[in-house]
């Protein structure tokens, strides 16, 4: 029986040796649950208790948006966007349309001869 080395048989030895290492480093290797070195890796927050996380200053400042902060990115430009509001919102003003100032003045001719009544009696009295 003749044995030749050729290139899938190569792979084939060299696959399964990575794979044997990286079972036994996943068996042997691992010590199990990552634990803190010691305390000093702690700090102690406003209630004197342990925290085991850095406090942050913000970076942004607040807004009206979610979570207090813009909803937008800082760095998109939405200058157009808002041109484009003001504009719908102009637009929309004027379908809503401006009010009859011929209907305020008849209200108040409506209302004259009641008001010319009662002056008078005010006056007879």
């Amino acid at each position: 029986m003749k044995m030749s080395l050729n290139a899938t048989s190569i792979r084939r030895v060299v696959a399964s040796v990575l794979a044997f290492c990286l079972c036994a480093s996943l068996v042997f290797g691992f010590s199990g649950v990552a634990q803190a070195r010691g305390s000093d890796d702690y700090q102690k927050n406003d209630r004197g208790q342990l925290q085991n996380y850095e406090p942050y200053d913000t970076v942004q400042s607040k807004a009206d948006g979610m979570n207090q902060y813009d909803d937008t990115d800082p760095r998109r430009d939405t200058s157009a966007a808002q041109v484009k509001a003001n504009e719908l919102e102009r637009k929309a003003r004027f379908q809503q349309g401006a009010p009859n100032p011929l209907e305020s003045a008849g209200d108040s001719l409506k209302n004259l001869g009641q008001q010319v009544k009662d002056n008078v009696e005010e006056v007879v009295k």
